[in-house]
């Protein structure tokens, strides 16, 4: 009996509005009894995921996991997993990681909202394996140990060595006492890859997902989509059982997925706020 879910946002849950609006009224619907835990993991950082969330219309999550792999909150309580924060700090140096990569690579750094400190996200276009090896040695030889994320040819994130959306999970799971085999992950990018490798989780890879993805799962008896973000993902909660059965949307519900995304945030902006009130220590 799968026992937790957790998925990607954008490209994943996130992209298609009415299949986005669908699968909160298919989980809802779920007994209580049957349903999974549910956890978003995205590399967004805490607050920006509450918001986006909230404005989407997704059902509210027991967990989510931000930044990569970087923290965990939890939802009920409106507070992050400091046991896990304390597990990132072993041979971390923000400042190192800046400087070795200032004064060896020419890249642009993110904006500061997607930074925290355990998190140093820069802009790579194409970089190649060999490159992204050459800058893990560089840092490497400042005598810290780092995961080196690379997804979409572009967004390059160095974090903890233990930080990363499958480590992140894994550490969760253990706290809630359940094994991969109970869990189902989904997900678009190669960020999403190490939920993917954690031995015995079922996967759901959408249609859309980047070609990094595939090659980082292609040893792996993944469930591969036709159909694009929500859309694939009910095909794989339907294939592994989660889901029995779509219900489809009602003309009020097809209208909503039709508006404009610009009124849906405004007018999610109130809700966003009251959950978004958390005192962060990142």
């Amino acid at each position: 009996m799968i026992k937790l879910f957790s998925s990607d946002l954008d490209g994943t849950l996130l992209g298609k509005p009415d299949a986005t609006i669908s699968f909160t009224k298919n989980w809802d619907a779920l007994p209580e009894e049957d349903r999974p835990v549910l956890c978003y993991n995205s590399g967004r950082l805490l607050n920006d995921t509450l918001e986006v969330v909230t404005n989407s219309g997704l059902p509210e999550p027991q967990y989510l996991i931000c930044g990569v792999g970087t923290m965990i909150y939890h939802t009920a309580d409106k507070k992050l997993l400091k046991e896990f924060t304390q597990t990132l700090t072993l041979n971390w140096d923000l400042a190192l990681v800046e400087d070795a990569v200032n004064r060896h690579f020419h890249l642009e750094k993110q904006p500061s909202k997607y930074q925290n400190k355990f998190k140093s996200s820069w802009y790579w276009h194409g970089a190649s394996p060999e490159e992204l090896s050459a800058l893990k040695r560089q840092i490497t030889h400042s005598g810290l140990k780092v995961n080196i994320i690379y997804s979409s040819s572009r967004d390059l994130d160095i974090i903890p060595e233990y930080a990363n959306k499958g480590n992140s999970l894994v550490w969760l799971l253990d706290t809630l006492s359940l094994v991969p085999e109970e869990v189902v992950v989904a997900g678009d990018s190669g960020n999403d890859s190490s939920m993917f490798r954690i031995p015995g989780v079922r996967g759901i890879i959408v249609e859309n997902a980047q070609p990094e993805l595939f090659e980082a799962t292609v040893d792996l008896p993944t469930f591969v989509s036709l159909k694009p973000c929500g859309d694939g993902v009910f095909d794989g909660l339907l294939h592994y059982g989660v889901l029995k059965t779509i219900l489809p949307l009602d003309e009020g519900e097809r209208r909503e997925a039709s508006r404009d995304p610009v009124i849906r945030y405004v007018l999610g902006n109130q809700a966003a706020r009251s959950l978004m009130e958390v005192e962060l220590s990142l």
